[in-house]
């Protein structure tokens, strides 16, 4: 059995991995499913169809409903362009502060959902405890519905969940969300000579924009 590594040694290998959106996050989810089948831990992966790209998710504890989901992304922005002071995908402690991509944003918090998961599996506990790693927040957020539906048929329904995000450390029980509509305006076309008989698509699209940049 592999010995039960600290949460800031998870984080160290975490951070490892220069697992840049656009790039993939293979490697990582890799080492994190051989790391929890050495602890006995089966984990379950959801594959992007078309892109490298993993999403991981385990559970520990009584194979029932009612779980605690500790649920993370596993992808960093780039660091392209940036004036760091050291290896951004080495973590690095100066004043008190971890230095390194993604300490907070969110490998910070994987590294204690792993941890977290492995130590419950060991302690034997009486409520379900499970991870969700997923890919391509940073670029939409695109990466958790297919991760969320692939787990159902798979895991026993969790209960709640605890998403790790930075939030200067108070709890968050909301957050605005986004609606997005595919709007065409369609105008009437006529002789510039005469405008007033037609309709302007772009002038009557901009008086909506504008309208919807004021609300």
């Amino acid at each position: 059995m592999t010995a039960r590594m600290t949460p800031f040694e998870l984080m160290q290998k975490l951070v490892s991995f220069p697992t840049v959106s656009r790039d993939t996050n293979i490697p990582l989810i890799d080492w994190v499913a051989e790391y929890l089948e050495s602890h006995g831990i089966a984990s379950h992966r959801y594959i992007h169809p078309d892109q490298p790209k993993h999403a991981l998710f385990a559970h520990a504890g009584p194979w029932e409903e009612g779980a605690v989901v500790l649920s993370g992304h596993t992808d960093v922005v780039p660091v392209d362009g940036q004036p760091w002071d050291s290896d951004p995908f080495t973590v690095v402690e100066r004043d008190g502060r971890y230095y390194g991509r993604g300490c907070c944003d969110m490998k910070g918090f994987d590294a204690l959902a792993i941890w977290a998961l492995v130590e419950a599996h060991h302690a034997g506990v009486q409520r379900p405890l499970q991870i969700a790693l997923s890919f391509d927040e940073e670029i939409g957020c695109t990466g958790a519905p297919p991760m969320i539906e692939a787990m159902q048929p798979v895991l026993p329904k969790g209960a709640l969940v605890i998403v790790g995000e930075p939030s200067t450390m108070q709890a968050v029980t909301g957050h605005k969300g986004g609606t997005g509509f595919n709007t065409h305006v369609v105008g009437f076309e006529v002789h510039s000579s005469l405008l007033h008989t037609g309709v302007n698509a772009i002038m009557a699209g901009a008086k909506l924009i504008e309208w919807a940049n004021e609300v």
